[in-house]
């Protein structure tokens, strides 16, 4: 059994001991950029965070941990189809906007449909992209409003009469 270490070399000590426990050398490295790839997480940096989540992959395929929260990553965060849902919704400078058609072109008849099929892309608990829980607030308040004709006719005259090319905010009478 035993090993007997023939060297005073700390670097190579150490390399031995891990070959003994049989720990690949990028394991640690690998947690190490995965702990940082949550740090970044949790700070805001997406971008960051992916790119440390694959490097931890990269230096170890035997690290599901960091398989996993790449996944999600690359999921839900920066460029992919959830996120970009996300923002068109958060972007829509107005509530026919945000069903993908304008004030012209509203069919009431056609805005469940459109509501129903936005709101499997936003809804939070199938969309875990960073905003996705105020980008539903916001659709659910633009079918709250568009969806009924006496809202979606205040809504018209208050909001849709562009002020110096803007659009001002809508808050609906509770």
């Amino acid at each position: 059994g035993t090993t007997v270490l023939l060297t005073r070399n700390p670097l190579a000590t150490a390399a031995i001991r891990r070959e003994r426990n049989r720990v690949p050398m990028n394991a640690e490295s690998s947690v190490a950029a995965l702990d940082v790839a949550r740090k970044r997480y949790e700070d805001g940096d997406d971008e960051g965070a992916l790119r440390f989540a694959q490097k931890a992959v990269r230096l170890d395929d035997a690290n599901d941990q960091a398989k996993s929260f790449c996944t999600h990553l690359e999921k839900f965060g920066p460029g992919s189809a959830a996120a970009e849902a996300v923002k068109a919704v958060i972007d829509a400078p107005h509530f026919y906007a945000i069903l993908g058609t304008t004030q012209a072109e509203f069919d009431p008849e056609k805005e469940r449909s459109l509501y129903k099929k936005l709101s499997f892309k936003v809804h939070p608990d199938k969309n875990h992209a960073r905003g996705a829980e105020e980008a539903f607030k916001k659709l659910s308040e633009a079918h709250k409003v568009l969806s009924d004709a006496d809202l979606r006719q205040r809504y018209n005259v208050e909001v849709m009469i562009p002020h110096q090319g803007r659009f001002r905010t809508y808050v609906s009478a509770p």
